[in-house]
């Protein structure tokens, strides 16, 4: 009888703790899905590098707020993020109202001050915005 009793708690155990693996959460998950994504799709590529600046914006906002930016720095990012907003904008409304070439320098662009940003932050190179 004990032996049974046992022998289920422990099946029960072991069986809860592999749902819980199974269902564990992977934080680099969802920028495998991006990589995976197929970029052919009308606007897939472009839908996939905004969302990468999305995100290059937040954790820049982060890192301002960490290293306590000034008002002209804090000026500098309002602005890209009203760049960044324009952009979405223009691929929300179709293609007919953007150059796939013009976008994508500008995200570029936008990058390259969001770095720049980091940069005059003092931030630690390894607190900088992975982008590729």
């Amino acid at each position: 009888m004990n032996k049974n009793i046992l022998t289920i708690t422990v099946t029960g155990l072991a069986l809860l703790g592999f749902g819980q693996l199974a269902f564990a959460h992977d934080p680099n998950e969802e920028n495998q899905r991006y990589e995976r994504e197929d970029r052919s799709e009308r606007g897939g590529r472009l839908e996939y590098e905004m969302d990468h600046l999305k995100r290059m914006l937040i954790h820049v906002d982060r890192l301002m707020r960490t290293y306590r930016a000034d008002r002209h720095v804090w000026g500098e990012y309002r602005r890209m993020r009203a760049d960044a907003e324009r952009l979405k904008d223009q691929l929300r409304r179709g293609d007919q109202y953007y150059n796939r070439g013009r976008v994508l320098a500008e995200i570029e662009n936008l990058h390259g001050q969001l770095h720049h940003i980091e940069q005059e932050l003092h931030a630690r190179a390894n607190e900088w915005y992975q982008w590729r």
